[in-house]
């Protein structure tokens, strides 16, 4: 499975690496962020264990409600008194028995958080928890007053693998990221996992920093990250990380999401609400100044896309559906889902932005990934140093172009009653001042195999600009379409891709 968890054992493993028994780990120790970069290194160095899950039976088998109902008492959040509180994640249930540690640094002083089965206020039936302060955590949540005064809300949370996910001021939990993947798209994908976290007091301002431990059969490496959050949560990332092996499939700022049915896709459900997911296009600000949209789609079969580049500016995931009417969903609220835009800091060379797309019949399971593939393979035990900027939020990062898309329709083309072999596709453009005088634009459509025919741009209510065209699919494969709107001959605005069948 494409997000399957790994397991980790932290303590024993980071304690050879130290040179420190087990229990050692547990003693407040000096900090310095250069510290995790050493023990990752030294990891590295040594040959990479295989993970366990040393959980007892009642705790591994209260399945994902049972291990829901583990409700941390807030009154033991650590940091109560700064502008973020922690929450350290317990292990149980069927996806979370990893352990991992977790220590505080303030002072410049770093202290393991013991597990203390009193600070949780409820506990399933039949469940006892373990005593020994050993025991681990599963992840951590961060807590503030994100949307309003008075109200402590989720900011982020750490859980699993390398996932995590945060949320910007009136955004619900959607897409997660990652630290790093490897293999993605591939016969053998591999899950890094973060072993170990050391978080610091947050700052006056509600910032704070997380540092992790990253480690996997392939990889180890050191994880800072400056949290800022706010309307869009910022995350600056610093990563050093030192293969074991030449690593040539290295999927870096790589982030997942939902897609199963949306206006851009052919209609396979029989679903009351016109639109189900939490990401609808794939944004990208090539190094060549270009804006690129790709929406989403729900294949009949694995679909993998790249997007060749050079410094890139940024991309990510984006839902640009944020109105209620656009999904009728009184639940899920997927018109709150955030975005998540990835800003390269430094120079990333040669590469590519993919995006893997795998058939879904259901609204439960990412289906959708993003990543920057770097073009030269990673050499073997010889340090790689990223640097980037996440963003989480509902809002646009990077400035609008004069035109932007905002929505994507499709459907089959009809000729009196009968139903041709077309495909009928309705691109709406939403204008800035910049964008000039509609009328002076044309549609410029072209498709890798099939044909096009009937392109049209139409001013609709609202003063939308809708790019139309007709499309007949090759007799088999896929194709590729492109649409970007020219005065003469220079594109205007976005260039909108998409790939047959979606």
């Amino acid at each position: 499975m494409l997000f399957a968890r790994r397991d980790i054992l932290l303590g024993a493993a980071v304690g050879a690496v130290l040179g420190l028994p087990a229990k050692a780990v547990r003693a407040a120790t000096p900090f310095s962020a250069a510290e995790v970069d050493r023990i990752a290194r030294r990891l590295a160095g040594a040959p990479y264990q295989a993970p366990s899950t040393d959980v007892p039976a009642d705790l591994a088998g209260i399945g994902y409600d049972g291990y829901r109902g583990l409700r941390p008492a807030r009154s033991r959040l650590i940091f109560p008194d700064s502008p973020i509180q922690l929450e350290p994640m317990p292990r149980g249930g069927p996806l979370y028995r990893d352990r991992i540690e977790l220590s505080t640094v303030d002072g410049g002083q770093a202290q393991p958080i013991p597990f203390d089965p009193a600070a949780y206020a409820e506990v399933p039936a039949g469940v006892r928890l373990p005593t020994d302060p050993e025991f681990g955590f599963s992840g951590f949540r961060l807590l503030g007053e994100l949307n309003r005064p008075g109200l402590i809300d989720e900011i982020a949370v750490f859980q699993g693998a390398s996932y995590f996910r945060a949320l910007g001021r009136g955004s619900l939990y959607g897409l997660s990221a990652r630290g790093l993947a490897l293999g993605t798209g591939g016969p053998a994908e591999e899950f890094p996992v973060f072993r170990a976290f050391w978080i610091e007091r947050p700052a006056a301002d509600g910032s704070l920093r997380v540092h992790a431990l990253l480690d996997g059969p392939s990889v180890a490496g050191a994880y800072h990250m400056n949290i800022r959050p706010g309307e869009m949560t910022r995350f600056d990332i610093a990563a050093r990380l030192y293969p074991r092996v030449a690593l040539g499939a290295a999927c870096v700022a790589p982030m997942s999401s939902m897609f199963r049915s949306g206006s851009a896709s052919a209609r396979r459900f029989d679903d009351y609400r016109p639109a189900v997911h939490d990401s609808d296009g794939l944004e990208i600000w090539t190094g060549r100044d270009e804006r690129l949209w790709r929406p989403l789609g729900n294949p009949t079969a694995l679909a993998i896309s790249a997007f060749a580049d050079e410094s890139p500016k940024g991309f990510g995931l984006m839902q640009r559906s944020r109105d209620f009417a656009d999904f009728e969903d009184a639940e899920a609220h997927y018109h709150q889902r955030p975005n998540l835009w990835v800003e390269p800091l430094g120079d990333w060379g040669r590469g590519s932005v993919q995006l893997l797309e795998i058939p879904t019949e259901n609204e439960y399971h990412d289906n959708v990934a993003a990543f920057w593939r770097p073009a030269a393979p990673w050499p073997a035990r010889r340090e790689v140093r990223l640097a980037y900027r996440l963003h989480w939020g509902n809002a646009a990062v990077a400035p609008n172009p004069p035109l932007r898309v905002k929505a994507t329709r499709t459907g089959a083309r009809f000729a009196g009653n009968q139903t041709e072999n077309t495909r009928f596709y309705a691109v709406d453009y939403e204008p800035d001042r910049n964008a000039g005088e509609l009328n002076s634009l044309s549609p410029v459509v072209s498709a890798s195999a099939g044909t096009i025919s009937d392109a049209r741009l139409e001013i609709i209510p609202g003063g939308l600009a809708r790019a139309s065209f007709a499309f007949a699919p090759p007799a088999s494969g896929t194709a590729d379409l492109r649409l970007n709107l020219a005065p003469g001959g220079t594109p205007v605005g976005e260039t909108w891709l998409m790939r047959w069948p979606s």
